[in-house]
């Protein structure tokens, strides 16, 4: 879970040196002071060059504008009025960062819009971004980058391979999973309902063989929709180098920080 241990394990530092801030503003770890300041900043004018600097100084946005953009592509439905996290090492210099957390209702329908989902601290903190014409086009640009037909994060071909490497890593699994869980919605009272390996392995194909090829897509169309994807100039080129590198710039690349142990984050 990610918690002050989890930080320094990816990150550094101890685990008296962490701010972890969970869901509803509540401190899992270490204080609250630079958290209040941060979300202070905020409510600033962020449409201004001067309010917009000053909530950068507090907050890494190119690792919220790359959290915000993976839950809403994968249409998470317990979000963001549920299930965050934020943490900050407590030094000068440094930003609070948000990483994924229990996602267990994404990936469910292609068509899912979470695009307007302002509610709690990192829905309205992105509400209160979009006022900046500069946070826009950096997350315009993100999902540019993670969508590239080729070479993004989240681009079908991509997320089905990272899809089934995840399916065979925790297939040996499923069996005991399925004999702990199986008869859960019995136990909450439906009499109908089992789950088992088959109920697991028929998930595995729909999400390979419908949602991912289809949601790349059809996210992109919400996104223009929103005002929030430009096309690509059509001369514009990212040429890669052989050891996996690119000339786009450093921020460009997919902050680790959301999933710090995504294999190929880098």
């Amino acid at each position: 879970r990610p918690d002050a241990e989890y930080a320094v394990t990816y990150y550094g530092g101890t685990k008296d040196e962490w701010d972890v801030i969970k869901s509803k503003a509540e401190v899992r770890d270490g204080e609250k002071l630079a958290w209040n300041i941060m979300y202070t900043a905020s409510s600033g004018t962020l449409s201004t060059a001067a309010g917009y600097g000053q909530l950068t100084n507090l907050l890494d946005v190119v690792n919220f504008a790359d959290y915000m953009l993976l839950n809403h592509w994968a249409g998470n439905q317990d979000w963001p009025g549920n299930n965050w996290v934020a943490m900050r090492r407590r030094m000068n210099g440094e930003k609070f960062r948000f990483c994924v957390w229990d996602a267990e209702r994404t990936l469910e329908n292609v068509s899912d819009n979470r695009l307007g989902a302002y509610d709690e601290h990192p829905g309205a903190l992105h509400k209160r971004l979009l006022a900046s014409s500069a946070y826009k086009q950096l997350y315009a640009r993100r999902a540019r980058r993670h969508l590239h037909v080729r070479h993004g994060v989240l681009a079908p071909t991509n997320t089905c391979a990272r899809w089934e490497r995840l399916c065979v890593a925790v297939a040996p699994s499923v069996f005991g999973e399925a004999a702990r869980w199986g008869n859960y919605r019995r136990e909450a009272g439906d009499t109908t309902t089992t789950y088992g390996v088959s109920t697991w392995e028929a998930e595995r194909i729909r999400v390979r063989q419908t949602y991912l090829p289809q949601r790349s897509n059809e996210f992109i169309a919400k996104l223009r929709n929103a005002g929030l994807w430009t096309d690509p100039d059509p001369n514009e080129v990212a040429v890669f180098t052989p050891s996996g590198k690119d000339n786009w710039d450093n921020d460009d690349n997919w902050s680790t920080s959301v999933y710090p142990d995504l294999p190929g984050a880098r």
